[in-house]
């Protein structure tokens, strides 16, 4: 009986442990209650051939050539019809500033969406992350037209990559204290990053720690939503919603910050 019992709840603690881990949200109709916006793979593609192509490097050693990239975020954003704000900051005698805009109540609570701009050195980058300021830019093209119903705020981020990685000189960290400063309540943030990369080949997605590649595909054709355990409330409703699409498998992933790469702001 002892056995048994002890069986009993080492599944019981494992499938309560899976479903902590992958927030499973169970059967999600196809249908959703509005139609979804037109998302255009031209400009996506544009977006990421303009910074991967003609805009590279961009790292920090960069700082000229990171400013052009800025430069471009801002005007694509203003060809939409919004008003992006530069929040600029000094790293030695170099000058780097993120690039973000409001739409809804600039006082409210609002979500954050947010993707860098910069390279982990002298690489095109196009994956990691002209991906992810491509979709922020194409996201920023929707709203415009079709703006969401609670305020959000979009941010190109600078010096997400080492050097400055893990310290105050980050983008998002510059971007976040002056939220926390402003009294400005952020509900959920979402930072989106490689989404450029897909296969249907087997072994084609690795983990960062063991025993990942137990609960999740080694085929990488999916979209993951990575969190802390913090943020299962975000995590659970951002796959939800993602999911409802409809048009590509999403997993997602929560664990304590003390797990290797949680807590890093490429996430």
């Amino acid at each position: 009986m002892k056995k048994f019992l002890l069986l009993f709840f080492l599944i019981l603690f494992a499938a309560l442990s899976w479903a902590l881990i992958t927030q499973p949200v169970g059967s999600i109709p196809s249908t959703t209650t509005h139609e979804l916006p037109s998302v255009s793979a031209e400009e996506l593609e544009k977006t990421v051939a303009i910074l991967s192509e003609n805009a590279t490097p961009r790292s920090i050693r960069h700082p000229r050539r990171l400013a052009e990239v800025g430069a471009f975020i801002e005007d694509s954003l203003r060809g939409f019809g919004l008003e992006p704000v530069r929040q600029a900051y000094l790293v030695g005698h170099d000058e780097y500033f993120n690039v973000s805009v409001v739409i809804g109540d600039k006082q409210a609570p609002r979500s954050v969406v947010g993707a860098h701009y910069d390279v982990a050195g002298e690489f095109p980058g196009a994956d990691d992350n002209a991906s992810g300021v491509a979709v922020l830019l194409e996201l920023a093209r929707i709203f415009a037209v079709q703006p969401p119903e609670h305020p959000i705020e979009l941010v190109a981020y600078t010096l997400e990559e080492p050097p400055a990685f893990g310290t105050k000189f980050m983008g998002s960290f510059v971007h976040a204290k002056s939220l926390a400063e402003a009294g400005i309540e952020v509900g959920c943030a979402i930072s989106l990053e490689m989404l450029g990369y897909f296969s249907d080949e087997a072994g084609s997605q690795r983990f960062p720690l063991p025993g990942l590649g137990w609960l999740f595909s080694n085929v990488g054709n999916t979209l993951v939503v990575v969190g802390s355990f913090g943020d299962i409330g975000c995590t659970r409703g951002l796959k939800y919603a993602l999911r409802r699409a409809d048009v590509i498998s999403i997993n997602s992933f929560n664990a304590p910050q003390f797990v290797q790469g949680i807590g890093f702001s490429d996430h």
